[in-house]
């Protein structure tokens, strides 16, 4: 089972602040692809218009599988479905690309969330993992 993250709500609400700023989206993918070259190939043919569309809706996912309460059938089936999407014969996503991603994220929310506190640094990595948690459990999974 998933594990509780306390007040997801606050998490989710900074979400929605990010998500009204244009350049949230932007931003992300700007530091995740610098932040290492074997990334930054990864995205090398990505329509970046749709990738930020699958960002907004994994990150809504994210959110909801990180609150057992919330995290029914369908949002275990799309955390699944992410899984089998980025192991190891699908995209590739290397266990170690997801430090990459998580710290990306966090700078991304701080530079656009005007509320963006230590503590929701910390709120948001503790949201983020258990999905992450899975993603990595499932790299080596056959297909």
């Amino acid at each position: 089972m998933v594990s509780t993250v306390p007040d997801i709500a606050t998490v989710q609400r900074s979400f929605t602040r990010c998500m009204k700023r244009a350049a949230f989206f932007d931003r992300f993918y700007e530091l995740f692809m610098n932040s290492h070259e074997a990334i930054r190939a990864k995205f090398m043919h990505t329509d970046m218009a749709k990738q930020k569309h699958l960002l907004r809706h994994g990150l809504s996912v994210a959110l909801m599988y990180a609150e057992p309460t919330r995290a029914n059938t369908i949002i275990r089936n799309g955390v699944e479905r992410l899984k089998t999407s980025h192991r190891l014969g699908g995209l590739s996503i290397e266990p170690w690309m997801y430090d990459k991603w998580l710290d990306a994220l966090i700078l991304a929310v701080k530079e656009t969330d005007p509320e963006f506190s230590p503590a929701l640094d910390t709120l948001w990595r503790k949201a983020m993992m258990p999905t992450i948690e899975a993603m990595r459990s499932g790299y080596h999974a056959r297909l």
